[in-house]
């Protein structure tokens, strides 16, 4: 595998399939864009991601952490989630975010590493 692909650990690719079903079961809100759907169809399947996209996670949920806070949030159920739910595991859930960082860290170290 290049530098520039990663492979999504096991629970990231869980999160990716459970929002994939209930985003099929109806449950996505309106502003849900099909690349989001797309990119987590890749996740889901376990396919290597660019870095770019690992970026993108993680800005994702910086911006969106704040989401989990909502009433909303906490009133979703497996059965009935938020949208914000939706989204939060079509990205990669709890476990995605800890990934995303994580990736990007040892990307940013090994950059700079390799400009010393």
């Amino acid at each position: 595998m290049s530098d520039d692909k990663h492979v999504p650990p096991k629970a990231v690719q869980q999160a990716a399939k459970k929002g994939l079903d209930w985003y099929h079961d109806g449950h996505g809100g309106d502003g849900l864009v099909q690349k989001t759907i797309r990119e987590a169809q890749d996740m889901a399947r376990g396919n290597a991601l660019p870095l770019e996209k690992i970026m993108r996670m993680r800005a994702w949920f910086a911006r969106h952490s704040v989401d989990k806070q909502s009433e909303s949030w906490h009133k979703g159920t497996d059965s009935k989630p938020s949208p914000s739910q939706v989204a939060w595991a079509l990205w990669g859930g709890d476990a995605g975010r800890v990934w995303a960082v994580s990736v990007m860290r040892r990307a940013e170290k090994n950059k700079k590493n390799s400009a010393e």
